[in-house]
């Protein structure tokens, strides 16, 4: 008996490509909607498939050229290849998506507790922990970290301090430090914060109680100066060494200084703005640690010198925040008593000069404000809504660098 066999053979062609770059930006907001990305089709095939990052969506288009996106909470990659016949018939192209938009503010998640004002905020490593402040007319002692590569807040163990608004925060090596303020009368006790043991530890107090006085950290030295006590505005000017646990006395500030703000960049530490009993200002100023003019401290070490550098451009004001990222310095914000200021501007301590970039959306004073690698940040804070209504805030922003 013959026996046959009939072998089928597929019809289908074999088809391969190259697919081209994906169109569409490669910075974007946190949670931004309705995004846009495209790849030029070609004509021979089925099917676009497109990946997203986790958690984003594709909202339409996915099988052909264009899709919509709506970003969640985690950057990533945009990925796309070519279909026919039901088998890839491409390679895989992708656009790395990173949370950003170089010199503009990206909104990101709200301050996970009440609106308040009037907080503290230190960074250590990738990750920003926001403190105390005030919440309708009672003092705080909640604390919050900010996770920077997801953008979410966890709370830690609170405060050990008094409850408290208006005090000063900054951070040395692993470890922040939170310090003065006003819990009913101006305070001067100071803190110390582990951030591996999420606990509190109570160090030397200042010479002086004070609120709303300034803070910068150079190397690995802490300084808090101005602000007022019960007795009027002042000028004294302290630096901290976690290592012998005291406080020196340094150079004194240009003039009296409530509600001003400070950053450092390298070993220069940088004040300006704040009020003057009753004259706001718009002066700007470095610290020269290690300058000689004025002698030595108590330990023999010298006193440093504040000098004048260019003008801060914007109007008089105080309650403002400043940051550093790098070599320059950030500052905005702050209120003259009438006004709400959302102006933000760029120092270069090599030129100095100011240069004026994208305003912060919603002016506010009181706010809170860090950097961690090229990213700075503002939330929180206060506006008027009416001559006797304040409104306080919870909303975050965050700044990339140019």
């Amino acid at each position: 008996m013959l026996l046959t066999v009939v072998v089928l053979v597929s019809c289908k062609k074999k088809y391969s490509t190259t697919i081209g770059a994906i169109s569409g930006p490669s910075h974007v907001c946190y949670g931004d909607e309705h995004i846009l990305y495209s790849v030029e089709k070609d004509p021979e095939i089925d099917y676009v498939l497109w990946t997203v990052p986790e958690g984003a969506t594709i909202i339409s288009g996915q099988g052909t050229e264009s899709i919509t996106v709506d970003f969640g909470i985690k950057q990533g990659s945009i990925c796309a290849s070519f279909y026919k016949y039901g088998e890839r018939a491409s390679d895989i192209a992708c656009i790395d998506v990173t949370f950003g938009v170089p010199g503009k503010w990206c909104r990101i998640r709200d301050y996970e507790d009440n609106e308040k004002a009037g907080a503290v905020a230190f960074t250590i490593s990738d990750r920003a922990f926001v403190a105390t402040g005030i919440y309708g007319d009672l003092q705080q002692d909640d604390v919050y970290e900010l996770n920077s590569s997801t953008y979410t807040w966890h709370k830690k163990n609170n405060f050990s301090g008094a409850k408290c608004d208006n005090a000063v925060a900054f951070s040395i090596g692993d470890k922040g430090y939170i310090g003065t303020g006003n819990d009913g009368n101006p305070i001067d006790d100071f803190w110390e914060y582990n951030v591996v043991t999420d606990s509190w530890q109570q160090k030397a107090a200042l010479p002086s109680a004070r609120q709303y006085a300034f803070a910068f950290t150079i190397g690995n030295k802490g300084y808090i100066g101005g602000g007022q006590n019960l007795l009027g505005f002042l000028n004294d000017f302290y630096e901290y060494s976690p290592l012998s646990n005291e406080w020196v006395a340094k150079a004194n500030l240009p003039g009296q200084r409530v509600g001003a703000t400070g950053f450092s960049i390298g070993t220069k530490g940088y004040m300006g703005l704040g009020n003057d009993n009753g004259t706001y200002k718009n002066d700007f100023w470095e610290y020269d640690s290690e300058d000689i003019t004025n002698g030595f401290d108590a330990n023999g070490n010298p006193m440093g010198k504040w000098n004048a550098r260019a003008v801060f451009p914007g109007l008089p004001r105080y309650q403002a925040v400043a940051f550093s990222i790098g070599n320059t310095g950030y500052m905005g914000t702050g209120t003259d008593g009438t006004n709400f200021f959302s102006d933000f501007y760029q120092y270069d301590p090599i030129l100095n000069e100011w240069f004026q970039k994208d305003n912060i959306p919603n002016g506010r004073a009181g706010a809170v404000a860090f950097s961690i690698g090229n990213k700075g940040y503002i939330g929180t804070g206060y506006i008027q809504e009416t001559n006797l209504v304040y409104k306080r805030k919870k909303d975050f922003w965050m700044y990339t660098q140019e």
